[in-house]
C-alpha cells in the first residue's frame, strides 16, 4: 500500500491542517507514502524530515510567494498523480486540480475538517479559496474522514453524504514538551487567545468581554498568538482603552507551551469549528479552558471545559470570571483537562487512518 499526499496544506508555514498530516505520517512506514511538496516553508514538514523540500527566502514574506509555492507545487503534484506510483490519493486540502489526472484504478480519500462556509457563510466576507471546491471533491471521494462526530453530522445533513461513506477519526495531541524554561514570557497575569482572528473566531466579542474584565482585574492582560495585530485591530484595541493590556505574540512551539502553562485561562470563543486542537493543547499544560458551547466543542472538551454562549458577551465575561475567582473550580477544570487529553492520541489517529486505507484496497 502506498498513499500520495499533495502539496496544498504545506504552502502554510504553520497551521492545524499540515500539523495533522505530519503527526499521523510519523507512525507510517516511510516507504508507504509520498508528500508531493518539494517547495515548502512549512515548519512541521521541515522538522519531520518526511519529504525533501526546497525554500525561497525561508521565514521571509514577499509579494506573490504563496502563489508561487502553490503554482509550482500543483505542477509537481500533477506529475506525481499522473506517474501513478500509489494506491490512494489523499489531497491535503480541497482543490480539485488533480481529479482530471487521477487514474480510474486509484482511490480518493478526503479529510473534512469543518463545513464552516456551509454552516456560517455569513461570517465570511469573501469565499475562502479552500471552500470553493470542497463540496465537489467531497462528493467525488471514495471515502471521507471527518475529524469529529459533529462534522460527520454536518456532512450528512448539509450534503446528503451516506453515513457509511464517512469515518470519524479524532485528532491526537502531541507529547508534552520537556525542559521548558521556568521563566514567564509575560510577567503579568493573562488570558490566552490562540490562532487566527477571522470573523468566525469571534475575537471581537472576546475583546469586548476582556475590556469588561480589565476594569475589574487591573493586573490582568490578554495575550494573542498567531499573527501580529493589523491596522483595524489596533484601532479597535485603542478605542477600548486596551493599548497596554492586549498584546500579540508570534510564538514558537516551545513558547506556546510556556504561554499555556502560565495563563490564568485559555479562551476559545469561536462560533463554529470542526475540532479545535488548541483546546487539547491548553489542557495538556494544565491551563483551564473556557470555550463556546457550540458545534464540536462539547464533544472534544467534555466536562473539562467551562462553556459560554459565544453570541453573548456577558455570558463569556461571567464564565471567565468564574474561573478567575473560584480556585476550586479552576483546579477541577485543570484536573479534568489532564484526564481528558489521555483520550486523544496521534498514534491511535494514525492507526485508524492506516486501517481505513487498507479497507479500501
Amino acid at each position: 500500500m502506498r498513499i500520495l499526499f499533495d502539496h496544498q496544506a504545506f504552502t502554510q508555514q504553520y497551521g492545524g491542517v499540515p500539523k495533522y498530516f505530519i503527526e499521523i505520517l510519523k507512525y507510517f512506514p516511510r516507504e508507504s507514502f509520498e508528500i508531493s511538496a518539494f517547495l515548502s516553508d512549512n515548519h512541521y514538514l521541515i522538522d519531520s524530515g518526511l519529504a525533501s523540500t526546497w525554500h525561497i527566502c525561508y521565514n521571509r514574506r514577499f509579494k506573490g510567494k504563496d502563489r508561487l509555492y502553490s503554482s509550482l507545487g500543483q505542477v509537481y503534484s500533477i506529475y506525481k498523480i499522473i506517474q501513478g506510483k500509489y494506491n490512494i490519493y489523499h489531497p491535503t486540502l480541497y482543490r480539485t486540480y488533480g481529479l482530471k489526472f487521477l487514474p480510474k484504478n486509484k482511490k480518493l480519500v478526503v479529510t473534512i475538517h469543518d463545513l464552516n462556509y456551509s454552516k456560517i457563510s455569513n461570517l465570511y466576507p469573501t469565499v475562502p479559496i479552500e471552500y470553493l471546491t470542497q463540496k465537489e471533491i467531497t462528493l467525488r471521494a471514495d471515502h471521507i474522514i471527518a475529524i469529529s462526530e459533529n462534522t460527520k453530522k454536518d456532512l450528512i445533513e448539509q450534503w446528503n453524504i451516506p453515513d457509511n461513506k464517512i469515518t470519524t477519526i479524532y485528532h491526537g495531541i502531541s507529547k508534552k514538551l520537556d525542559n521548558l524554561s521556568e521563566n514567564r514570557i509575560h510577567l503579568r497575569r493573562y488570558v490566552l487567545f490562540v490562532g487566527y482572528r477571522a470573523l468566525y473566531k469571534n475575537f471581537e466579542n472576546c475583546l469586548i468581554a476582556f475590556s469588561r474584565l480589565a476594569s475589574k482585574y487591573s493586573d490582568l492582560d490578554l495575550i494573542c498568538t498567531g499573527s501580529l495585530f493589523n491596522k483595524e485591530e489596533k484601532i479597535r484595541i485603542a478605542k477600548l482603552g486596551l493599548n497596554n493590556r492586549v498584546f500579540a505574540i508570534k510564538a514558537t512551539e516551545q513558547e506556546m507551551a510556556r504561554l499555556y502553562r502560565d495563563a490564568e485561562l485559555f479562551v476559545y470563543p469561536s462560533f463554529y469549528e470542526g475540532f479545535g486542537m488548541p483546546i487539547l493543547e491548553a489542557m495538556l499544560y494544565g491551563c483551564p479552558v473556557v470555550l463556546s458551547n457550540t458545534s464540536c466543542f462539547p464533544e472534544i472538551a467534555g466536562d473539562a471545559g467551562a462553556y459560554f454562549n459565544p453570541y453573548e458577551v456577558e455570558d463569556m465575561q461571567e464564565c471567565m470570571m468564574k474561573v478567575l475567582d473560584n480556585l476550586h473550580y479552576r483546579q477541577e477544570l485543570v484536573r479534568k483537562g489532564i484526564d481528558r487529553v489521555k483520550l486523544f492520541s496521534w498514534e491511535r489517529c494514525a492507526k485508524q487512518h492506516w486501517d481505513l486505507y487498507e479497507s479500501l484496497l
